[in-house]
């Protein structure tokens, strides 16, 4: 303990003498980090702003502070008070627009990354494909394209690009250009679970189920603890009329990893094959835990919604 206030008081002391240097924010927030001192340290930074206001550097990680307590509104000011202190520091424009877009406000952050690229000479790969994000979140397929485009010519193998630009294409109906790139895209980074989960689903809207298959079960491979990896895999079997084979697929599942959603999923693979008894036990045990996969289980199995005894134990577990 007393190691660890000393070695912060050392940091302290060079952040007040060096506010411009990243070596020392860096250590301090790897500091906050393993020692959970989110608090230390943003005291320390809005210390320092009190002294020196236009500290962009401090601004910035004072915004990693404030996202690490999930204070996300003044996350996102104290970010665009990184780069309104320094016009030229990068950074605080990426993390203001990657927080603008989680928090829903694409077109904030839109606005934040066209400034960004309106003062480079040559805007960065990153700047286009943080713009592209900002563009498909908002369902704009082309100003999304043509942004990726010009991301991958600065960077032809970016492989998150090349995903993007798959997924574009994929929303947008054409299916063998969402193909080429998202193979493109496995190829330069393969272990990579959704690459692979995008290029399934494109080949199952292909009918082309024999590679869709593959491909499910590779980022299966790939996160055997995630749920949404098996759940893929069972969806696309429910699809294909294969509620036996979606329930061996949870059923496997099980061994890997837990979540409310299997236990929905496996419900609907037990009512489609007529197994009612088993499937309300398994039903009556889901809504005991989690209700909010409710209605992923009526997408599964649809015509359970006008069922009577399937609404009484649904009422009954409110």
């Amino acid at each position: 303990m007393k190691n660890n206030i000393l070695q912060f008081g050392l940091l302290r002391a060079r952040l007040f003498q060096e506010p411009d240097n990243h070596s020392v924010y860096s250590q301090l927030m790897l500091f906050s980090e393993i020692q959970g001192e989110y608090h230390a340290c943003r005291a320390l930074f809005e210390e320092l702003l009190d002294a020196q206001p236009y500290a962009h550097l401090a601004w910035y990680h004072l915004g990693q502070c404030m996202q690490n307590q999930g204070e996300t509104t003044t996350a996102l000011e104290a970010f665009e008070f990184s780069y309104c202190a320094h016009p030229q520091f990068k950074e605080g424009y990426f993390a203001f627009a990657v927080l603008a877009l989680q928090m829903g406000e694409a077109r904030q952050a839109i606005q934040c990354l066209q400034d960004l690229i309106q003062r480079e000479n040559k805007p960065c790969e990153r700047c286009w494909l943080h713009l592209a994000e900002c563009y498909l979140h908002l369902q704009q397929h082309g100003e999304a394209v043509d942004c990726l485009r010009k991301c991958l010519k600065i960077r032809p193998d970016y492989a998150e690009a090349q995903y993007l630009m798959g997924v574009c294409f994929a929303a947008s109906q054409h299916y063998q250009m969402a193909v080429r790139f998202l193979r493109q895209a496995i190829r330069v980074e393969n272990r990579r679970e959704d690459f692979h989960q995008a290029l399934a689903e494109v080949y199952s809207r292909m009918g082309k189920n024999k590679l869709a298959r593959q491909h499910y079960w590779s980022a299966i491979d790939l996160s055997p603890d995630e749920p949404f990896a098996w759940i893929k895999l069972a969806t696309f079997l429910l699809q294909q009329g294969h509620p036996e084979e979606a329930l061996d697929v949870l059923a496997e599942a099980a061994g890997h990893t837990i979540g409310s959603q299997l236990d929905y999923c496996c419900a609907a693979c037990l009512f489609l094959l007529g197994k009612r008894s088993e499937a309300l036990a398994r039903l009556r045990d889901a809504l005991a835990v989690d209700r909010s996969c409710l209605d992923d289980f009526f997408i599964w199995a649809p015509t359970l919604s006008g069922d009577p005894e399937v609404q009484r134990t649904i009422a009954e577990g409110a």
